[in-house]
């Protein structure tokens, strides 16, 4: 966000990124520890994981922006995500950040220095694969530029 001339209100970001996962902390244990293909009825119980942690700030005037955020961080720009199937630019910004942030985020973590720059590349591999699908070109745009700039050592 900063990278890119903070078009997200900072303040409203930061309370989205520290809440958008909060309602996977109410799905049942063998949800979460399952492997295997989830059916219809754990797919539906995980695709409300937005709607219980944006109803957390929906009734707060202040936190408008946040929650949408929150709502819509499993949205993908080609409308193959949830809860809404938005697509482009009907997600806000925030949304398509915290997407990002979250796939980066999920990868392995290695203390293992040449492991460790792998998992880096291999995430963001992914995620510029999946642009125009899962992810908004300009932002991956901008996170591949963080990630070069503050992890020279993992991105040569």
């Amino acid at each position: 966000n900063k990278q890119a001339g903070l078009k997200v209100d900072a303040a409203q970001l930061a309370v989205a990124v520290m809440l958008h996962d909060l309602g996977i902390a109410f799905l049942p244990l063998s949800l979460l520890s399952d492997s295997g293909v989830p059916d219809p009825a754990q797919k539906t119980l995980w695709q409300r994981h937005p709607e219980q942690c944006a109803s957390l700030l929906a009734n707060s005037p202040r936190w408008q922006d946040a929650a949408a955020m929150i709502w819509q961080h499993q949205e993908h720009v080609d409308g193959s995500g949830f809860p809404d199937g938005l697509q482009g630019d009907e997600i806000v910004d925030g949304a398509r950040i915290i997407r990002i942030a979250d796939v980066f985020e999920e990868r392995p973590r290695s203390s293992d220095g040449e492991l460790a720059r792998r998992q880096v590349m291999k995430a963001v591999l992914d995620i510029n694969q999946r642009i125009d699908t899962v992810f908004d070109r300009s932002w991956v745009e901008v996170f591949t530029q963080v990630i070069r700039t503050h992890h020279q050592h993992f991105v040569r």
